[in-house]
């Protein structure tokens, strides 16, 4: 998983992006400096690409010396080398594109900041492989159907030959493989968990189970020794189920429990997720709106409990809206409109006001109309950030910079007003 990147001129960060808990500044803020110190004075390895490791970690990197400029990416050691190659030399090549006139002269990082969603598009195309291993029936299907949403099996349907589908946490995708659990396909296990970045160990949380599960300890130790790993402590709804702590105790893994066919521990799973791979919600940018998502919840059933409905209709409507960005599903989204509407109705019945917000329930077409606004502002905020490089390219004068940008923001402005009275 791609963990952070870093552009530096010279000693100077111009980029920094991060995604999940890493190396501290402190540490790896000497080594850069030791790797800039080498590749200034190395005619071999200054235009290649080059790797090294710490603890567990690996350190990507390739240098511009004609703009005494450096490329590192931070990921696991699980990440192909090839792959890794591939993509900062994207890096390499799409910051250049962009900045390459300005970097002599610029002296305000924040220019740079535009370049996050190229950043985030090199992150999406290092997806980590998560591997769901277990016996058949312990519920590894489940498992990726509730962390997709979709609708959970209640009786159990063996997966043949396994099933690799895309799950995103927040904006983070991932690629998930549920394999074949059945002994027979036991010739297929170290191809399905070969180059997992993480091994997530599924058990009934029965002691025959857990026992015979400890196999695929040995089997991850052979084939992904640098995999994270955890234990989904499973069916902890039935009689006789081991405690997390118990199971943890006999894996020497962390070990979480869970009852996967309830549709409420959607959150719970994701939250495992995250914390196996050491993403921490904090400094994780593509975690935000997940995070602001929770938040608005928490606070939405805050206001309904104090019977505040004006202050629960906003949390909920942020909800909706958050829920549409992060891609989920639409019905979600429109369902929670459609509720915050009926609390804003019922106000404007009960007392009369004429609330901007005591509409009719938007229909479908105002939902889609909502997201497009929504995009119509992302992209005035983009070119904003264009003009900006264009003024300091000389490309554009301060007077023509000055007059464009003032009306992409008086329209932002207006769009910002119609979006608060969808």
């Amino acid at each position: 998983m791609l963990r952070e990147i870093y552009i530096l001129r010279g000693s100077e960060v111009l980029f920094w992006r991060q995604y999940g808990n890493s190396l501290k500044w402190e540490d790896i803020a000497p080594i850069f400096l030791s790797i800039i110190k080498t590749l200034e004075n190395d005619t071999f390895s200054k235009k290649d690409t080059n790797f090294m490791t710490i603890g567990r970690y690996k350190i990507t990197y390739i240098s511009f010396l004609e703009l005494n400029l450096f490329f590192f990416m931070i990921t696991d050691l699980t990440d192909n080398d090839n792959d890794l190659q591939a993509q900062i030399n994207v890096l390499k090549k799409e910051f250049l594109e962009l900045f390459e006139e300005i970097i002599p002269t610029v002296n305000n990082p924040e220019i740079f900041e535009s370049f996050n969603p190229i950043a985030d598009k090199i992150h999406k195309d290092l997806r980590p492989k998560i591997a769901l291993v277990g016996f058949s029936g312990v519920g590894k299907t489940t498992i990726t159907r509730l962390i997709r949403a979709e609708e959970i099996p209640m009786t159990h349907v063996p997966t043949l030959t396994g099933e690799i589908v895309t799950v995103k946490i927040g904006k983070l995708f991932f690629n998930l493989w549920d394999f074949a659990g059945q002994e027979s396909f036991s010739f297929l296990w170290p191809d399905f968990i070969k180059d997992s970045d993480a091994v997530l160990i599924v058990t009934d949380s029965q002691l025959k189970n857990i026992d015979e599960s400890k196999f695929f300890i040995d089997l991850i130790k052979t084939e992904v020794p640098n995999a994270r790993c955890g234990v989904i402590a499973n069916k902890q709804d039935l009689p006789n189920a081991m405690p997390p702590e118990e199971v943890s105790r006999i894996f020497n893994l962390p070990a979480f429990g869970m009852i996967a066919v309830d549709t409420n521990n959607r959150a719970k799973m994701i939250k495992i997720i995250a914390e196996i791979m050491d993403i921490s919600e904090q400094i994780s940018p593509l975690l935000k709106p997940l995070i602001e998502r929770d938040k608005e919840m928490e606070a939405a059933e805050k206001s309904l409990k104090e019977g505040d409905l004006l202050s629960a209709a906003n949390h909920l409507t942020a909800v909706a809206n958050l829920s549409f960005e992060l891609g989920d599903d639409s019905e979600i989204g429109t369902e929670l409109l459609n509720k915050a509407n009926l609390l804003r109705q019922h106000l404007g019945i009960s007392t009369g006001t004429d609330l901007s917000s005591s509409k009719n329930i938007p229909s479908r077409e105002e939902q889609l109309e909502i997201q497009k606004i929504r995009k119509q502002i992302d992209s005035i905020e983009t070119q904003i950030a264009d003009l900006e490089l264009q003024r300091q390219r000389g490309l554009i004068s301060e007077a023509e910079y000055g007059e464009k940008t003032a009306n992409l923001k008086r329209e932002k402005e207006e769009l910002i007003k119609k979006l608060k009275f969808q």
